[in-house]
């Protein structure tokens, strides 16, 4: 296949991946389904955590083809990456929000190098190469993610139910998409 139609098939990835993603993380504010925790509750967060573990290695995989279209791919091992960032996001968000930024950047330095096919710690190797680079990079991530925040934060105030969270998810899945874009810049660089 040519790089412009892996290109084609990983844009389209991405843009599902948003999408469905966004959907999915929205479905969890349905009236009912985030009372009490019994059974329907554990299954809902189950089914979120799953939804952002997949939705993370798709972006990643698809910023990567779109970036190097020889290197880039989906893997098992990014997609244990793409748990493991995940599971540090949570337990971040549980400990303080404001640790939640500061687990994003590090999703952004791990998972495209893993999509690159390179190993997942290898990633700060970046901060290495393009010393200079990977530091703006990571600042202006965290700066980011830090809004990010204090936005999902407002929107949470402003717009609730379902339509508050496809918004909300729409948004980072969108801005969680180019920045992974540019990290993957940064590895396919090196």
């Amino acid at each position: 296949m040519s790089a412009t139609r892996h290109r084609g098939i990983a844009a389209g990835a991405l843009a599902l991946a948003i999408g469905a993603g966004a959907g999915l993380q929205a479905l969890s504010a349905l009236p009912g389904l985030g009372g009490d925790p019994d059974a329907l509750f554990v299954l809902e967060a189950l089914g979120s955590l799953v939804v952002l573990v997949v939705e993370f290695a798709v972006l990643a995989a698809a910023t990567a083809v779109l970036v190097a279209p020889e290197r880039g791919r989906f893997s098992r091992p990014l997609l244990g990456w793409s748990a493991a960032v995940s599971a540090l996001a949570i337990l971040a968000g549980v400990v303080s929000a404001l640790l939640v930024p500061v687990a994003a950047v590090l999703g952004l330095v791990i998972l495209p190098a893993s999509a690159l096919g390179g190993r997942g710690l290898g990633g700060f190797g970046v901060f290495r190469r393009h010393p200079v680079r990977a530091a703006f990079a990571a600042v202006g991530s965290l700066l980011l993610a830090v809004l990010l925040v204090v936005g999902a934060l407002l929107a949470g105030f402003l717009l609730t139910g379902a339509i508050g969270g496809l918004v909300l998810w729409s948004g980072l899945g969108v801005v969680g998409a180019l920045l992974l874009l540019g990290w993957a810049h940064l590895h396919a660089r090196a």
